[in-house]
């Protein structure tokens, strides 16, 4: 299975997962893919969406979009 949400791969790594293979394409976008059947990926996509680590990630986006705003005035 698939992704290119850099949090939801960071996840599936943490619950013990190795990734099998990336590719980057045309816009840099990065894709990443796991040795998953489609019913373990929805599982781990659907924990990950109930996940403190999600909660997390937007933190630290929502911080990161402060600094950013706060540097270009």
């Amino acid at each position: 299975m698939n992704t290119s949400n850099i949090g939801l791969a960071s996840y599936i790594c943490l619950q013990g997962k190795k990734i099998a293979n990336y590719s980057v394409g045309k816009r840099g976008i990065v894709t990443f893919t796991f040795e998953l059947t489609e019913e373990e990926f929805k599982k781990m996509k659907l924990d990950y969406n109930n996940s403190e680590f999600l909660k997390f990630k937007q933190l630290l986006e929502s911080i990161r979009a402060m600094i950013e705003n706060k540097d270009a005035e």
